[in-house]
């Protein structure tokens, strides 16, 4: 198909010498059509995986294909299905993030677990993290540190984390007492 368009516009501009390809005319009904569309569609590397998150709900809600299948014909395992089909429950703003490829996939798909209001306070946490940029590990630690707040988990430090934040404290604040803390730990 993509040759096709390539001669179609070739042809076009140089009509004393057009291009001839040899092409295979099948007869396809409307799903077969959809589906060889979609996964060529998946295979150039610039989709967007909301897209093909979306082509596959299609291929399931209206040709009825189980998602075994479906995840067959992307070549794909049906975890990596579900992942992409999380994606259609977030909202545009992260789905867009997902597309310009600011957010990983697998940290939006965390995002789908949680309500609208815990997804910004998440995103936020995460973006503070890395300053500005979200990746997937800031976004884990994010859900992590919110789930904790919300159900007010105390996180358990050990002596060495607690000497260096004593420590980092004092060279920043340059207090005395606190000096006088950490040195008896």
């Amino acid at each position: 198909f993509h040759r096709a368009e390539g001669a179609i516009l070739y042809n076009a501009r140089h009509p004393e010498q057009p291009m001839k390809l040899m092409v295979i005319v099948k007869n396809l009904n409307d799903e077969e059509a959809y589906i060889a569309s979609a996964v060529a569609n998946a295979q150039r590397t610039n989709v967007s995986p909301i897209v093909i998150a979306e082509q596959q709900r299609h291929m399931m809600e209206s040709f009825g294909k189980a998602p075994e299948e479906v995840a067959r014909l992307y070549g794909m395992d049906t975890d990596r299905l579900y992942t992409l089909a999380k994606l259609l429950r977030l909202p545009k703003k992260i789905k867009d993030m997902v597309t310009a490829k600011e957010l990983p996939v697998i940290a939006a798909a965390d995002l789908a677990n949680l309500d609208r209001d815990e997804q910004e306070k998440v995103l936020g946490m995460a973006a503070r993290k890395t300053s500005g940029a979200v990746k997937g590990e800031s976004v884990r630690d994010a859900i992590k540190k919110s789930k904790r707040e919300k159900t007010g988990e105390v996180v358990q430090r050990s002596r060495k984390e607690l000497l260096q934040f004593l420590e980092n404290f004092v060279a920043v604040n340059e207090q005395e007492n606190v000096r006088k803390v950490a040195k008896t730990l």
